[in-house]
């Protein structure tokens, strides 16, 4: 049964990034950030069966990163989980940071997470200031 979740969510997020890389395209980076969620500083607390749900997702994101020929970038997929999570109803977070590179100029990244677990976009986060979360 897990398989066939996670086999799900993989569909439905290669519909959703699809998607996320037409609006991306079409849409200024003001609009992009409205479809996020509204603006917001606190966190959610993770219930167990959400929790699980979450799992899916990232298990889902991460075969598709691994699988799919053509990249795609962090906004994307945090734009994608996101609206799927809200769908089930999953409240999380979507962060979007900059941080400044030793070359002198800038680094954006967005991940999303779900508690204190970060759903997509995760691995070196040291160093980002917070732009924005949005719920």
């Amino acid at each position: 049964m897990k398989g066939v979740l996670v086999f799900i969510n993989i569909i439905l997020l290669l519909n959703l990034l699809v998607m996320a890389r037409i609006a991306r395209f079409i849409l200024p980076f003001s609009s992009i950030l409205k479809l996020l969620g509204q603006r917001s500083s606190s966190t959610v607390l993770p219930t167990p069966a959400l929790y699980r749900r979450a799992n899916y997702l990232q298990k889902a994101m991460h075969w598709i990163n691994r699988m799919i020929p053509v990249p795609v970038n962090c906004l994307l997929q945090a734009m994608a989980i996101r609206w799927l999570a809200k769908a089930y109803g999953i409240p999380g977070t979507t962060h979007v940071g900059v941080r400044k590179k030793e070359n002198g100029t800038f680094d954006a990244h967005a991940w999303y997470m779900y508690g204190k677990k970060v759903i997509c976009g995760g691995g070196d986060l040291v160093g980002y200031e917070l732009m924005g979360s949005y719920h």
